[in-house]
């Protein structure tokens, strides 16, 4: 027997200038409209920690996005 699960992939940066400082992505199961697996990456730390506030401003948008998309599935 096959079952196939639908899931939307969402894939966000976070920038400082042209370099991408923080990684975001998410898949939402859309049987069951939760977030099975969200995920942070830091891939620039230096910049990540001169750049705190914005950073952490964009990873609260980004989990904004997240449950407004959870909140339609």
């Amino acid at each position: 027997m096959l079952k196939t699960n639908k899931s939307t992939s969402v894939n966000r940066q976070v920038m400082i200038d042209e370099t991408m400082v923080v990684y975001l992505s998410a898949s939402i199961d859309e049987d069951k409209g939760v977030s099975t697996s969200p995920s942070i990456s830091i891939q620039e730390p230096d910049l990540y920690q001169k750049n705190k506030k914005t950073c952490r401003e964009g990873i609260q948008e980004f989990l904004k996005e997240l449950w407004a998309l959870e909140d339609k599935a």
